[in-house]
């Protein structure tokens, strides 16, 4: 685990960002001798702009999370999704789950979206998803 420390944010010259919780404190990974890996600006660099494969597993069984309403996603989660992609102007590429996946894992679209990620078929799942054995692979 990396460690982090708060800094004068007028006096420190290493690398530095605001704290999400309290934004008048800042912090650094460096002054502490380490690499950032967790700072919002770094992430929103290295996607900023980026197109990003998304797939979808079936329907959620609540009805709420993920449905699809005239063949498109609708859904909180997708709700929520769009918002991010808009904030940081990303553009989602729907990829279908692979008919390999969906036969690997005939029981569960869930698993079978998640095994497209393991396999570069996809970049995210969209969808309330927990952690089985099955998907950790």
């Amino acid at each position: 685990a990396s460690e982090w420390c708060y800094v004068n944010a007028s006096a420190c010259r290493q690398p530095m960002a605001p704290s999400a919780a309290m934004p008048e404190f800042h912090f650094s990974y460096a002054t502490c001798g380490y690499l950032d890996d967790y700072s919002e600006s770094k992430h929103v660099a290295a996607l900023k702009g980026r197109t990003i494969r998304v797939s979808y597993p079936d329907d959620s069984p609540s009805r709420f999370t993920i449905i699809t309403r005239g063949g498109k996603k609708t859904g909180s989660f997708q709700t929520f999704m769009q918002g991010v992609f808009d904030r940081f102007n990303m553009t989602m590429k729907v990829v279908p789950v692979s008919a390999k996946s969906i036969e690997r894992s005939p029981q569960s679209s869930f698993t079978a979206c998640v095994h497209e990620v393991a396999l570069n078929r996809t970049d995210l799942c969209i969808g309330d998803f927990w952690s089985t054995s099955q998907r950790r692979l």
